[in-house]
């Protein structure tokens, strides 16, 4: 277990929240990792944590960058030349990296009200943008998830933090 993981339990317990943690790293999908449980006895909020940072999401934060620069460009390019298709596998990416926030969201517990609501609002927008046709699809899907990553970027900072 890293040092910063250990001073997120301990900074969670002296706040006056419940942790749960396992004894020994877990083995799973060839890899070592630590899963642990902060939760606020008060709110029943909680955060259901993985020391390798996936906390509940499924594409690391550089994966879903690289998509996103793809996505786009490959939207742009198929909306400029006519090509549907490239259009189609960028919404496609859109809509897989939406998720990912969502779930990355849902995984973070912060004290700060209303980024729920930005976060719904980019994936509106995003799903708006897959609906709508050509260039301004493009940018709808990804104007959206960018709005979503500051939102992201609000809750994991200190001020909302724990």
């Amino acid at each position: 277990m890293g040092l910063d993981v250990e001073s997120e339990i301990t900074n969670s317990i002296n706040a006056g929240n419940i942790v749960t943690a396992h004894e020994t790293p877990v083995s799973f999908v060839g890899g070592t990792n630590v899963g642990y449980l902060l939760i606020d006895p008060l709110t029943g909020a909680g955060a259901y944590k993985i020391a390798g940072g996936a906390n509940g999401g499924f594409l690391s934060s550089d994966a879903a960058s690289i998509l996103g620069f793809l996505g786009f460009a490959l939207g742009v390019i198929g909306a400029g030349f006519s090509v549907p298709l490239l259009v189609v596998i960028s919404a496609v990416i859109a809509i897989i990296i939406a998720i990912s926030l969502i779930l990355d969201y849902l995984a973070i517990n912060h004290r700060c009200t209303g980024l729920g609501y930005l976060i719904g609002l980019s994936v509106l927008a995003t799903l708006a943008g897959v609906f709508s046709g050509g260039i301004l699809a493009v940018v709808i899907m990804y104007t959206g998830l960018i709005a979503g990553g500051g939102a992201m970027s609000a809750a994991n900072s200190s001020i909302c933090k724990n």
